[in-house]
């Protein structure tokens, strides 16, 4: 859980720093805008890793440091 979690943190930073809308980010990351809505609202149980890495991916975002 501490993976998605930090996941997860460095997506929602990224969509508030760049200030894009629910929409703009799901066109970045290449899902849903409910699944945008669950992820800057911290629904962790909603997502897997495989997911947010992907979303991490589409948006040529690097991996948070997790150590």
């Amino acid at each position: 859980m501490k993976v998605r979690a930090a996941l997860m943190r460095a997506i929602a930073t990224h969509i508030r720093s760049s200030g894009m809308t629910d929409a703009d980010a799901a066109g970045a990351f290449c899902v849903a805008v409910s699944r945008i809505k669950d992820l800057v609202q911290g629904k962790i149980e909603n997502f897997n890793t495989d997911e947010l890495v992907a979303m991490l991916a589409a948006a040529n975002l690097d991996a948070p440091n997790l150590s």
